[in-house]
Order: structure tokens, then sequence, then C-alpha cells
């Protein structure tokens, strides 16, 4: 008992200082946000110049005969052409980073209704598989699939409760393959019923009935340096809203992770199953 204590002791200091970072990270995203709208304006600022600069320079070199000069602007003029391409480029990473800051504002208000608000499950796996590109394997060695349904309803359970339950599943799927070679991820979402699927498959190397049994334990894990806890917590928080996480299928070289969540198509929405 004295040791379970300690390890529900050791939780809560290292969920206070997720919390803490959250909250640092919430203020980084206001800052950055305002520096990413610069960014935008100066983006289309230069895209109406090179455009202005592109028209001007067609009429001076409707004027300019053959010789030195002509050649000097149509070398200018075909320079700013090519720049010009990089700022439509710009433009579309800027306006990634702005929707990837939005989606993230969401989910740091540490309010109980954080997260409330149309959704779907899509755009919530597109949000963490942002977030994982800054881990190298996921982003340059791992094979990933993914098969996104794009017709799902939105969903009526708490979104961040919805991340958390996604990440342990990726984080999960992440430590079974890191050391696999073809290491691969497969993701596919769709709809039983009237609730919204997702699954999550690796092809790492399984696992014995014994450790199936107790995935949804508190600390227990097969990971050194892990809590534990990611599983646990997942199911817990998903089950106040109705949904459901289970261990569909697990053998060498086939793991499969099952969520069912329950849609605004099946009423509920008046916010009675949200925290």
């Amino acid at each position: 008992m004295e040791q379970r204590e300690q390890q529900w002791r050791e939780a809560y200091l290292r969920q206070s200082h997720d919390a803490m970072v959250g909250r640092l990270f919430k203020g980084l995203i206001h800052n950055m946000n305002g520096v990413v709208q610069a960014f935008a304006m100066q983006g289309e600022l230069f895209g109406m110049m090179f455009d202005q600069a592109d028209g001007l320079l067609a009429a001076l070199l409707a004027d300019l005969p053959p010789g030195p000069d002509r050649e000097r602007a149509e070398r200018l003029r075909d320079l700013l052409y090519r720049r010009s391409g990089g700022i439509t480029l710009m433009e579309e990473k800027i306006h990634q980073g702005q929707e990837i800051m939005g989606r993230t504002l969401e989910l740091v208000d540490f309010s109980p209704t954080a997260g409330v608000g149309p959704y779907t499950v899509n755009s919530v796996i597109r949000t963490e598989l942002e977030f994982l590109n800054a881990d190298s394997f996921f982003k340059h060695t791992l094979h990933k699939e993914f098969h996104l349904d794009p017709d799902l309803p939105q969903l009526s359970c708490n979104q961040v409760e919805v991340h958390q339950a996604l990440f342990a599943l990726l984080e999960n799927g992440l430590d079974a393959v890191r050391d696999r070679q073809g290491a691969g991820l497969v993701i596919t979402t769709g709809r039983q019923g009237r609730a919204v699927t997702v699954t999550v498959t690796d092809n790492g190397p399984g696992m014995t009935p014994e450790v199936r049994e107790r995935l949804f334990e508190p600390f227990f894990s097969t990971k050194e340096g892990r809590d534990g806890l990611g599983l646990y917590l997942a199911r817990h928080l998903l089950a106040r809203c109705g949904a459901e996480l289970t261990c569909e299928e697990s053998r060498p070289g086939h793991t499969c992770f099952a969520l069912l969540l329950p849609s605004e198509d099946e009423g509920d929405s008046d916010g009675s199953i949200l925290w």
C-alpha cells in the first residue's frame, strides 16, 4: 500500500509539472500567434509588391530596344519571378502554422469547458500527427498509413480527453516498433452505427496474453522509464463520456487498439456528458 501511495504521489507531481508546462505553452502560443500574423501580413504585401514590380518591368521591357539594358531588365524580371514562387510557399506554411496554433489554443485552456465545441476526430488526429513530427523516428523512419473517413460526424466527447487517448495509443504504438526493422503504423477512422471508430495498428512484436490482460492497470508498463498511466487514464477519461478504448487484437507483427466514440448524431449534445 505504501509503495502504491508513493507511485500516485509521483504521478501527481508529474501531472502537475505537465500542467505548468501547458500554461507556459499557452502563453508562448499566444505570443507566437502575433509573430505569425505579422509574417502573414508581410507575405501578402510582398506578393502584391512582386505583382506590381512584374507589371512595371513588363512595361519597361516593351519600351526597351534589344541590347544590354533589355537583357539586364529581363534577368531582373526572371529573378523576381523565381522569388515570387517562394512567397507562395511561405504563405502556405504560415497558413498551416496558424491552423496548428488555432487548434492548439483550444486545448490549453484548463477550464472545465476546455476543448468543448464542434470538432471531428480527424482534426484531432492531424494535430497529434503534427506534434509527433518533432520525433525524428516518426517523421523520417516510420512507415505511416492514414485512412481517414472524410464524412465523419462531429464528436460529443471532450476534445482534450480524445487527444489524451490518441496520444496514449500513438505513444504505445511507437514504443512497440521503435527498434523494429520496417516499423509501421496504420491509423483508420470510420463509423460503427452512429458512433465514430478509430483504430491504431502497429507491426510490433505483439503482446503475451498476460501483458494484454494488464494493459489498463495503473503503473503497469513493459517499457523502462514509462509510468504506466497513459492507457489507464485514457480509458477512464473516455468512459466518462460514454467512449470505449480496447485492445482488439495482438499477435506478432500485428497489434490493434480501437476507440469507439459517441458522436453528436447520437444526441447528448446539451453538454451533459462533458466534464
